[in-house]
This record gives C-alpha cells, structure tokens and sequence, in this order.
C-alpha cells in the first residue's frame, strides 16, 4: 500500500514531537539534581545530555550552559598574557549580573529567617513587635558588611540601652537560628513603648531601603556595589560559586562569538573565585579546571600597592595574597584585581556559576 505525503507529514510530526517530549524529560530530570529549585527552557534545547538554559526559581536567573572543552584564554596583546589553552568541566553561568531585585531578596531572607517556624509558617504567624524585635537583633551584625546600602546608623545609638542590665545579642554561634519563642518570653516584655517605637522607626527605615531596591525602574539593574565578601556571601546563599578566571574568559569569548546569550560579558567589572596571579597564564596552559588559589603581584604592581616601610617584605607578602582577580571593564582579555583594604576599596559586579551534573539520573519507566 502507498504511503501518502500526508502520513509521511504527520508520521515527521510525531517523530519531532517524541524528540522534544525526550529532550524535556531529560531536562527535567537533571533540574533534579541541580542545587536549587529549578526551570528547564526546553526551547532553548540541550547540549550532550544537559539543558542549554536553567532558571534559578529563587531569584529569577537564568544560567546558560557551557559545555566541556578545551578553550582557548589569553591574548599576546596583554601584558603578563599570553595565549594558551584550558581544559574545562561543563558548567552553567548566570546570563546577568546578580541585580538589585536579587540583593534585596537575599537580605530580607537573613533578616527574616529568625527561626524554623517563622520559615515555615510565614511572618503572619507572628506579631509586629515580635518581627520588629527579632529583625533589630540581627541588624547590628548583618549590616556591618551591607552598611553602603542599608543606613543604620540609628542601631548603636538603640543598642546602648541597657534592658535591665543586659544588651540584646544575636547568638554567636551562626549556625544557631534565631528563637522567637525566647525573644517573645525574655526579651519582649522587657521592651518599652518609647524603645519600640525607635526599633519599630530603623526597621521602616531599613525595610523602605530594601524596596527601593525592588521597584520596576531599580529590580532589574545589576547590582554593581558589590565588596568581595557580599559576592561570597551571595553565591554562598545559592549554592553557587564566583566564576574562575577561566570560566568567566571563556563565556565572554563565547558571548562575543554568539555562540552564548548572556548580558554584561565583558560588561562592568566582575569578582571571580580566583586569586589574582600576574604571572596566571604561565601557570596555567594545558591545565584543567584552573583555580588560583595563591595570590601574586609582579614587582611592578608591588611598588604601587605598597609604599616604603621597615616592614617591606611582610607588607609585599600581605598585598599579595589578599588580592583578588576581577575581570570585565569592557575588555575579554585585559585583567585586573582589588582588595577589602580601606585605602581601596571597589564596588564590582556579581556573577554566578555552577558545575554542571555529571549525567541525568535514568529515566524512569
């Protein structure tokens, strides 16, 4: 019997539909495995296995997929560059820089994070005053590496009350959450009305600085205030990492061909995971994975960040290893670096990585 062209048409049409029904499958199955609660962009396809296009459901980004390969990083128009070859593992980079909309999500999920149940059962479970107290508590220490964009300095000034003797503290150890129950039982009914009135004030204060950041004109801009240590605590909070030099080279370069869809790449500066080296292209040909982990300032670069002094040779130890890469200016190749020190301090970008899942776990049946 003869096959018509129109049941050939639609036998295609079943076959590209099975096609892409197992692609979503697939995707979906390595979002399972992926560190955060995901979406899959099945339109954007899949390269050896892995989705091209993942969402971070948290804060809204999108990561494209950089799949394993040997690049080639560097230029010989570079000084202490030079051009060599790296191999890397498959891993996903953020299409943006981190924007101001996923700043203010991450301080208010600190700031609001007080105890397991307030987490489970929503702020409504609990009073103003208790979210108010609670929010006061952790203030103080948070903010400390957040004070260029949170102005708290109303807080010493309310911490110098002594309530019945004793001063309101967060618990040093960290890993401990905040109990609510015992700031409503101790500390609650210690609180005067003229002293919550204040705390109720800072925490408008600091909540309306919070949603400034939010709104439809700021949310989106990347956020470009960022000292290393809000990087780090940033990709902490998701799991993430900053990217290598390597990583960040090699998306830029993709970026520029077009063969990745990503934002800002070269764009602002932007921190990495990597400790600057000059000398980091002669460490690093033919390697894989590149990670610096040892800082080092040629002799040039020594002389300007460290003046005269007895101490030298400690001081020039010191530079060195506290120096962090960042890349971007507006340049794939050309390098730079930056410290916390007060006499430098630079407010960078924020971008994000993480290693791709080795392989999707099987399909079920």
């Amino acid at each position: 019997m003869k096959t018509s062209f129109a049941q050939l048409f639609v036998a295609l049409g079943l076959l590209l539909l099975s096609t892409a029904t197992r692609a979503a499958d697939d995707g979906r199955g390595i979002a399972a495995v992926l560190p955060f609660s995901s979406r899959i962009d099945d339109s954007a396809g899949s390269t050896a296995g892995l989705p091209n296009r993942v969402q971070d459901e948290a804060t809204g980004l999108w990561f494209r997929l950089v799949p394993a390969g040997r690049y080639e990083i560097g230029s010989a128009e570079v000084e202490h560059s030079k051009p060599i070859n790296v191999e890397l593992d498959a891993y996903y980079i953020s299409e943006t820089l981190v924007t101001n909309e996923v700043i203010a999500k991450y301080i208010l999920s600190q700031l609001l994070s007080f105890s397991g149940e307030i987490a489970e059962g929503g702020l409504e479970a609990i009073s103003e005053e208790v979210r108010v107290l609670c929010m006061s508590v952790l203030l103080p220490s948070f903010t400390f590496q957040w004070n260029h964009i949170l102005d708290v300095s109303d807080l010493d000034n309310v911490f110098l009350i002594s309530i019945d003797g004793r001063t309101l503290r967060i618990p040093r150890d960290k890993s401990k959450k905040l109990d609510h129950e015992e700031i409503v039982a101790k500390w609650l009914p210690t609180i005067t009305d003229e002293e919550m009135g204040r705390l109720k004030r800072i925490v408008a204060a600091v909540e309306e600085q919070i949603a400034r950041l939010r709104t439809a004109e700021e949310g989106g801009k990347p956020f470009l205030k960022a000292r290393l240590s809000n990087a780090i605590e940033i990709s902490e909070w998701r799991g993430m990492e900053l990217p290598t030099e390597a990583q960040w080279e090699v998306a830029a370069r993709l970026a520029a061909a077009g063969t990745l869809k990503a934002d800002d790449l070269p764009g602002p500066l932007q921190w990495t995971s990597d400790m600057y080296a000059y000398d980091y292209y002669d460490r690093n040909d033919g390697k894989r994975n590149p990670h610096v982990t040892s800082g080092k300032l040629s002799s040039q670069e020594l002389d300007r960040e460290v003046p005269d002094s007895g101490l030298r040779s400690v001081t020039r130890f010191l530079a060195a290893s506290r120096v962090r890469a960042v890349r971007g200016g507006g340049s794939i190749t050309s390098r730079s670096y930056s410290t916390e020190s007060a006499r430098r301090q630079e407010y960078i970008g924020i971008r994000l990585v993480f290693d791709a899942p080795k392989a999707a776990p099987p399909n079920r049946q």
